[in-house]
């Protein structure tokens, strides 16, 4: 993409681990780099990481004129922020929502009251594996113990090929930031649907899964005090076995209120089982004869529901289920619809049918269906589905969510809506994921965000209810939580665009608020650089455009010209001449007049011309990047001369070089340029100054070619393997200058992050995490743009954190952490965190200072001063590496001791004693450090320090050998430190891990020790 022109043409992690910015009151915040730490009582040294941009949230947080009816907020009318998946309220006033990829938020004053619209919220999960959260839940026996699990839950499908499961985490600590720790689990990469944790102890806990019921009845089993929670789990589904639930989804669990031996379980295609021994045993509730649940054999979701009271001395005992059964929409997509809903009073041995509203006119009922018994009244329940089945239906001017409130009269269920009309002209979002009570009102989770109905009961029918309309309210606050598919930059107005999945296209206000430009589905975004339009792709492979006077049109394309069922999914705008579009999705398709409106058959359409279609024989169904060029070399030498007629576009594994003007002679442009990968294209990036260099990157590899696409060379791997960088969906190139191609910076993003990727034309290329506290979501695209003041910026669109950006990458390109000791004695340790393995932890004495992501430093520096100073590199939680500086080119630490009697030291222990291998050289005062398991390594040097450096970082079996190489080793590397104990481990560990196959954990070759630096011997 080109970062020259002033707005953006087209471009829909290894990961950081890095902590939010607006979570820095953390005592384990990561600290804004090149900024120093807040100055604190008995810590002496200060930090300062400089040459490492920071990558700065920009929201959504929230969207305001989104997809709602009638809602305020602080922030502005109807915000929305992105998809909730789960709800969970305690008894002592906090709360927690799990979120389809944005991880786990909590807030301590959202409220039930009504106008309280503005409930603050933080995320407290961290950074981790995944963010995918598909169930959290609170302990009714203990409400400070809190578990979550992972889920792909995502109405973006392609999203759900980037995301982990991650199995389950909890926390004791009311689900405060840094209380969660991972727990073993069985199914670790199998979505979880629902958590119950039994009423009576906190201990006892069932798991439904895509796969099946786990149960444990240890679960807060934690052997060590900073370990993992180690509980074990009983599979509860097994074919064939008597008391086990058959092997199938279990998409919901209730236990009744009043009896907590007895619980229910839904199980997709097979309907509904009861337990009454709390889980240990199951058997078939679906009724006999002619009162039994139906349809549940073709049912892909299944929705349970529990009320139990005995008021005045009479018991209500009632069983709801809701079924979702399948349809069929297309031959290759199928959907859910609401089939039936059925109330049992005798535990599931006889059900009666009610009538059902239309709850699912977007056939989405698999993802999105919610069922909840009213705690209090118990011939009234809620249920909520996808969307509304028209926008002037029951008062709504919108497509909105479908949400009924049911009461039993007589022994038939009367629906009434609880949107719209019937809501005082209030409506939350569509899409409805999860329904919870909260004290008297009724919280929804939804593809929108989070919002409360003040007045469920109002009016019921029975008249035992309060008086009033319904009224729904906004509890979205400052969540976070945006699927963004792509932004943009307008120049003009210094101001970022967003298309996002279900939250529309939006442009930045104010700080982290967004204002809406089309609602609905939104799959990129684009700027006219001179007209100042800006262009939306949007779900109904319409158009949007919006004038800098805030006019916006619709733009529809003549089905004539669209090839059949055609979904739009890209759009391009030419940075040299506006007028010239490009929009893609079954096919590819241009226009020179930018969308001029022609009258066909009385019809206004936006005029535009097919150019090309997918090429199906290699993957192709769809155009999956479009990319124009701008300029390339003058035919004299001299300059540089228009070639925005060129447009680059890849379809599955092929990638075609257009000359997108019509010849006067045929009418048609010339036929492209082809060539064919070796795997699937996600995106494209063109040099601004030079079009016939360009990038492609696929899920595994980068692509380049510089003739213009008649041969593409994949870029060699380097240390791509060691720092896990992967999965990738979008690249992105800054070219500071016109002169040479060597000075263009480029940039990797996807299920890991983003990588600077540099040393191109080197045998072994250099991949490096790039900023920091960007968390740990995948990167769907970047997007370069020069600012006002000359700074080149990038900013991305994450999948589920919305959109980040840094505003000099020139200036970020090398990140070196400075560590300054005072005049007094200063002890230093750096050590990797034992939860994540790609986070070093920089302690003062004890007291933990900062926490960072290795993989972006270049180096780092100990200047230790005045004083009796120390440092201490802890390897037990693995080697203090950078993955990335593995061609030993310097050193990554270097401790300077400065005056006083100062000391190095290297540690391990226990298991991991015999996995490092040192070579000291006490004449240069260096060691290199290296872990046979993995090609990584570690180089540090420490001048001006006074004493011998200890250690224990040794193998009994490796030197038990050292007499008998001696010779061999003096003619490989020169004489290392005799004195030290470990003088020949290094290159004895390699000879040995040969020998032993001890291949690397990333990688396949051997273990291989790389030449050592001429500064270090």
């Amino acid at each position: 993409m080109n970062v020259r022109r002033d707005s953006r043409s087209h471009r829909h992690a290894r990961r950081f681990k890095k902590q939010t910015a607006r979570s820095l009151h953390s005592a384990h915040s990561y600290i804004p780099w090149g900024e120093q730490l807040e100055a604190r009582e008995l810590l002496a040294i200060t930090t300062q990481l400089t040459g490492l941009g920071t990558w700065v949230e920009q929201g959504p947080a929230p969207i305001t004129g989104g997809q709602t009816i009638g809602l305020t907020s602080a922030a502005g009318n109807n915000p929305v922020v992105g998809a909730v998946r789960s709800i969970a309220v305690s008894t002592n006033a906090y709360a927690l929502v799990g979120t389809v990829n944005g991880g786990i938020w909590k807030s301590t004053d959202l409220s039930p009251l009504a106008g309280r619209t503005n409930p603050s919220w933080e995320q407290v999960s961290g950074n981790r594996r995944s963010h995918a959260i598909g169930a959290v839940a609170i302990s009714p026996a203990n409400s400070a113990v809190a578990v979550a699990g992972f889920g792909k839950f995502s109405s973006f499908g392609p999203a759900n090929q980037l995301l982990n499961t991650g199995g389950l985490i909890i926390s004791q600590s009311s689900g405060n930031r840094g209380s969660w720790v991972s727990a073993k689990f069985p199914a670790s990469d199998i979505p979880v649907h629902q958590i119950l944790l039994d009423r009576n102890d906190p201990n006892v806990a069932l798991v439904a899964t895509s796969h099946g019921l786990y149960r444990t009845s240890n679960l807060l089993n934690r052997p060590k005090p900073n370990g993992n929670y180690r509980p074990t789990w009983t599979l509860m589904s097994a074919n064939g076995q008597a008391g086990k639930l058959p092997v199938k989804a279990v998409t919901d669990l209730v236990q009744d209120p009043l009896n907590s031996d007895t619980i229910f379980a839904a199980v997709v295609g097979r309907g509904v089982y009861k337990s009454t021994n709390r889980g240990q045993t199951w058997q078939v509730a679906n009724g006999t004869g002619a009162t039994v649940v139906e349809g549940t054999n073709k049912a892909v979701n299944i929705k349970l529901s529990i009320h139990h009271s005995i008021i005045n001395g009479v018991e209500k005992k009632y069983l709801y289920a809701g079924v979702v059964g399948e349809t069929v929409i297309s031959p290759t997509r199928k959907g859910g619809q609401l089939s039936g809903v059925y109330r049992s009073s005798d535990d599931g041995a006889t059900w009666t049918k009610f009538t059902i509203p239309n709850l699912h006119s977007g056939n989405q009922g698999e993802k999105h269906f919610a069922l909840l018994a009213d705690p209090v009244f118990p011939e009234v329940i809620y249920i909520g589905g996808d969307l509304h089945p028209s926008q002037t239906d029951e008062g709504c001017d919108d497509w909105v969510a479908q949400i009924y409130r049911g009461e039993v009269i007589g022994g038939a269920m009367d629906w009434d809506s609880l949107v719209c009309t019937a809501a005082s002209n209030t409506a939350p979002h569509a899409d409805t994921r999860d329904l919870e009570m909260f004290v008297d009102s009724l919280l929804v989770a939804d593809d929108g965000g989070l919002y409360i109905n003040t007045l469920p009961r109002g009016n019921l029918s029975s008249s035992t209810g309060p008086s009033g309309n319904p009224r729904w309210e906004s509890r979205v606050g400052d969540l976070a939580l945006v699927e963004a598919m792509a932004t943009a930059y307008d120049a003009a107005n210094d101001r970022l665009l967003v298309a996002t999945q279900d939250n529309g296209a939006a442009m930045k206000k104010t700080g982290t608020t967004w204002e809406s430009i089309q609602v609905g589905d939104a799959y990129d975004v684009a700027v006219g650089p001179s007209s100042g339009d800006y262009f939306s792709i949007r779900g109904d492979n319409a158009i949007t455009r919006v004038t800098p006077a805030g006019v916006d049109t619709t733009i529809r394309m003549d089905p004539k010209v669209l090839v059949a069922n055609e979904r739009l999914k890209k759009i391009a705008v030419n940075p040299q001449d506006p007028k010239r579009i490009a929009i893609a999705g079954n096919a590819l398709y241009v226009t020179t007049n930018e969308f001029k409106f022609v009258t066909k058959s009385g019809k206004v359409y936006g005029d535009v011309t097919f150019l090309a279609a997918p090429d199906t024989t290699y993957g192709g169904d769809r155009f999956s990047a479009i990319e124009f060029a701008q300029r390339g070399p003058s035919p004299s030498g001299t300059g540089t001369v228009d070639r925005s007629n060129i447009l680059y576009a890849a379809n599955g594994f092929r990638i075609d070089v257009f000359d997108t003007n019509v010849s006067a002679t045929t009418g048609l442009p010339p036929a492209p340029t082809t060539a064919y990968m070796d795997e699937y294209i996600y995106d494209i990036a063109v040099d601004p100054d030079n079009w016939e260099n360009a990038y492609a990157v696929g899920a595994k590899r980068v692509y380049v070619t510089e003739d213009g696409g008649q041969t593409w060379t994949k870029i060699k791997k380097g240390n791509q393997e060691a720092t896990q960088a992967t999965n990738f969906r979008t690249i992105e190139i800054v070219n500071p200058t016109t002169s040479s191609r060597n000075d263009e910076l480029i940039f990797v993003g996807g299920y890991s992050g983003v990588y600077r990727l540099s040393e191109l034309s080197t045998t072994k290329p250099r991949w490096q995490g790039f900023g920091s506290s960007l968390p740990s979501v995948p990167v769907l695209d970047i997007n370069a743009y020069k600012k006002s003041n000359g700074k080149f910026s990038l900013s991305l669109s994450t999948l589920g954190r919305g959109v980040w950006a840094m505003d000099d990458v020139v200036g970020a390109l090398d990140g070196t952490l400075t560590i300054t000791g005072s005049s007094a004695n200063d002890s230093v340790t750096l050590r990797m965190n034992a939860q994540d393995s790609n986070e070093l932890q920089i302690l003062e004495g004890t007291t933990l200072r900062t926490s960072l992501p290795t993989e972006a430093l270049s180096r780092i520096v100990f200047n230790g001063g005045a004083g009796d100073d120390s440092l201490t590199l802890d390897f037990r939680n693995g080697l203090v590496t950078n993955f990335s500086n593995t061609s030993l080119q310097g050193d990554f630490i270097s401790f300077d001791g400065g005056t006083g009697n100062d000391t190095f030291t290297l540690q391990t222990t226990g298991a991991t004693q015999g996995k490092y291998f040192a070579l000291f050289n006490s004449t240069k005062k260096s060691v290199v450090v290296a872990a046979t398991d993995a090609n990584i390594y570690s180089v540090i040097t420490y001048p001006n320090v006074e004493n011998t450096p200890t250690t224990n970082v040794t193998n009994e079996k490796v030197a038990s050998f050292a007499a008998g190489i001696r010779q061999l080793s003096a003619s490989l590397y020169p004489q290392p430190d005799t004195a030290s104990t470990v003088s020949y481990n290094l290159m004895l560990a390699a000879s040995l891990a040969t020998l032993e196959n001890q291949g690397p954990q990333r990688g396949t070759t051997p273990f291989q020790f790389p030449a050592i630096p001429a500064e270090l011997t």
